[in-house]
């Protein structure tokens, strides 16, 4: 079992939060401190924890599931950008700060970015414990977002590979346009 950083915690309990009694009956009596006690940023809290906490807020959106947890990775991504900023500038250099920020946020695992072209890469996730498939939709979701406010246009993502399928690794292959390019992406 792997932790995880309060930073990455932060958007669904708030959200959770403003639906207490909704909340209050999707999640165990364990997870109620969640609902009351303080989040720090720094801290770290159990992985299996907030992949229930999830769940629950997932539960409570209309629409599709998939979608939503799409939509949760982006505004973590969203909120990773409005805590770590300063970090984050070039997110697709080979040094791949949002993937190191990623890893910073959990401590089981390791996000890389493998550049193919200048309009396309892998994304590679390696190691992390908490195989789920819940995680490969958020983790979906925060990629895009991730290349999105890079300043990357039209940015597609595609799950090619996935450990809870049985792979090595999760990988997503990515391609996006530059602003100014004329619409043609290498994939």
């Amino acid at each position: 079992m792997g932790n995880t950083k309060g930073a990455t915690l932060l958007g669904t309990v708030k959200f959770l939060r403003r639906q207490r009694d909704a909340a209050l009956a999707l999640i165990g009596p364990e997870l109620h401190g969640y609902l009351r006690d303080e989040i720090r940023p720094s801290a770290w809290y159990p992985t299996p924890h907030f992949r229930e906490l999830l769940r629950a807020a997932v539960s409570l959106l209309p629409g599709d599931r998939d979608a939503a947890l799409e939509s949760y990775g982006a505004a973590g991504a969203r909120d990773h950008v409005s805590l770590y900023g300063d970090l984050l500038f070039n997110l697709t250099s080979t040094s791949g700060r949002l993937f190191v920020l990623w890893s910073m946020q959990h401590d089981t695992g390791s996000m890389s970015l493998l550049l193919r072209s200048p309009t396309s890469a892998y994304i590679e996730l390696r190691d992390f414990e908490d195989r789920e498939r819940d995680f490969c939709r958020v983790t979906t979701g925060y990629v895009r977002e991730g290349l999105a406010m890079n300043d990357l246009h039209d940015v597609a993502i595609e799950k090619v590979a996935c450990q809870v399928d049985g792979a090595d690794r999760c990988v997503w292959q990515a391609s996006w346009k530059h602003p100014g390019d004329s619409g043609w992406r290498v994939r």
